[in-house]
This record gives C-alpha cells, sequence and structure tokens, in this order.
C-alpha cells in the first residue's frame, strides 16, 4: 500500500486550492443554533488523480469535450471504490444489495467518530467497552494501518450499527476480508477514505448519502459531520423515535 497523508491521504488539495475551513475561516454554514454554536466539517476527499485508491485501481480523471458553440461537458472516469465511498453488500456478494436500493436517510443519523488504537486488542477492548448508542461509527486511523478485526465487526454487528467508517484505504489490512462479509452480510455498509484530520473525537449528526448509482457496487460521496445544536436537536428527536 502507498503511504498516505494522515487522515485519507486525499483530504489535502493541489497547491492553489485549499478549502475554507482549512484556512481556519468558520466552515460554510456554520452558525449558532439551539444548544449551541454549529460547526460543519467536510469529511470527503477530492475525488481527482491524487484521490485515496486501492492499490491497482484506475485514479479518477476528467476528460473535457467543447461543443461547436463553446460549451464544456467533461466524462469523469473513476472506479466505483476510489476517493471518499461506500462499500455496498454486492462489493462482496453476490446478487447483494446495490447503491440504488437504500433511501437517502439511510445515510443520515448521529455518528460517533472514534480515535481508533492501532492495536487490534485494544480495539476491540475499546468498543467492547464503548455504549453505541450511535448507528453510525467513524474510526480515525491517521497513519496507522486499519485494526479492525472480524471479532471486533462481529461485535458492531451485534450492537446494531448502520454504518462503519474511516480514513483508511479499507476498514481491514486484506485477504481473506473477514471484516468486510461480517459487516455486509449483516447490512452494516462500509465508508472508506475518508478525510478526519479536522474533526475533534465526539458525537456529531452525520449526513453523508451517496450518489445512487444503479447496480452499484460502491458509490462516491460526500459526507459532513455537524455539532453543536443540530446534532443535540437530531439526538432528542432520534431518541424520542426509539422509545
Amino acid at each position: 500500500m502507498p503511504p498516505r497523508p494522515r487522515g485519507g491521504g486525499g483530504g489535502r488539495l493541489p497547491e492553489g486550492r485549499i478549502h475554507r475551513h482549512q484556512r481556519g475561516h468558520p466552515p460554510r454554514g456554520a452558525g449558532t443554533g439551539k444548544g449551541g454554536a454549529v460547526r460543519i466539517y467536510d469529511i470527503g476527499t477530492v475525488v481527482g488523480p491524487r484521490a485515496p485508491r486501492f492499490p491497482g485501481d484506475t485514479p479518477p480523471s476528467l476528460e473535457p469535450h467543447f461543443s461547436p458553440d463553446g460549451w464544456r461537458i467533461s466524462s469523469l472516469l473513476m472506479t466505483t471504490h476510489s476517493a471518499s465511498h461506500y462499500d455496498f453488500p454486492l462489493h462482496m456478494i453476490p446478487g447483494g444489495a446495490a447503491a440504488d436500493d437504500y433511501p437517502a436517510d439511510r445515510f443520515i443519523g448521529l455518528a460517533r467518530l472514534l480515535d481508533a488504537p492501532a492495536d487490534p486488542d485494544g480495539l476491540l477492548e475499546l468498543l467492547s467497552r464503548l455504549p453505541m448508542r450511535e448507528r453510525i461509527l467513524l474510526l480515525r486511523f491517521g497513519p496507522a494501518p486499519p485494526a479492525l478485526t472480524a471479532p471486533a465487526a462481529e461485535l458492531l454487528v451485534e450492537r446494531g450499527l448502520s454504518i462503519v467508517g474511516t480514513d483508511a484505504l479499507s476498514v481491514e489490512q486484506g485477504p481473506p476480508f473477514p471484516v468486510h462479509r461480517t459487516l455486509l452480510e449483516a447490512d452494516v455498509l462500509v465508508l472508506e477514505n475518508l478525510s478526519l484530520d479536522l474533526p475533534p473525537a465526539g458525537v456529531y449528526l452525520f449526513v453523508g448519502p451517496p450518489l445512487p448509482v444503479e447496480g452499484g457496487d460502491g458509490a462516491p460521496c460526500r459526507p459532513i459531520l455537524i455539532s453543536g445544536g443540530l446534532a443535540s436537536g437530531f439526538r432528542r428527536t432520534e431518541t424520542e423515535s426509539d422509545t
């Protein structure tokens, strides 16, 4: 696996292009709401030649086309597993659910961002002690290889999670991919290649629908994390609906 910068690698923009929140300005949409200041974190990676991708995958590219009167329309070439993207059951399971089989609200909910230990046993112990009231778990490994194992994946399935995401290229280190199989067979979706450098560990409102690619075994997305009043309000609403 090629080295990648901390936080998934693909979140860094080419020279001369910097996100507003990476310059220290308040993220777009920031303000004050009930329950405190609202802050929005863009945790998607940029789609382009430098986007994080699995070794051997074709890097994303744009091919511009021009009409006789000067209009530009580009063809986008990329795999379904480049940059920030979901893995759907069809990725591992023949006949499994695809990107367009899920409603958009499946990808909205409370998420816990966790600084994950690099030690697999340490991560399993931490997850076993975690209350897991949120349905979405985001694991920040930074420069360390992903430490999620099959026993940890089984625990997350038992806890009723909906989505497991990470800043790594993959939720696990390699074949035979027991973590993918355990999660996807239980319809726990996998989200990879996130840019998680900026948000502190904690609980957020997560909004991250993918493109509804027909028959897609994977699909790109640009998820955001929202802290403050909106997240607090969503927590109250979600708790009321569960009771």
